[in-house]
């Protein structure tokens, strides 16, 4: 019984002749993940990602915190004039009925 198991598993417990080259041990299983993309991350996907890090931690941030630091981030949107597309004094009316 003792050899067929060492057939199948091609290992061997308590070898007599255990030299220095010879091991006998079971390697793993390689597994490769064929998913996972080739190429390096363009500057636009670095962007993103530490953006959206960035959006994370303030979400999980204390609310009296977070509060705080967004007061200040709508203050300074204020302050520069919007984001350029429509003027502070207009307001979009595409979603009016």
């Amino acid at each position: 019984m003792y050899e067929e198991w060492k057939k199948r598993r091609k290992i061997e417990i308590n070898s007599n002749d255990n030299s220095d080259d010879t091991d006998y041990r079971h390697m793993p299983k390689m597994k490769v993940n064929t998913h996972l993309k080739d190429e390096l991350r363009t500057p636009q996907e670095i962007h993103k990602i530490v953006k959206k890090r960035e959006n994370l931690k303030l979400k999980n941030m204390e609310k009296g915190k977070r509060k705080k630091i967004e007061g200040s981030l709508r203050k300074k949107k204020r302050s520069d004039g919007g984001n350029g597309a429509y003027s502070s004094s207009k307001k979009s009316t595409k979603f009016r009925r």
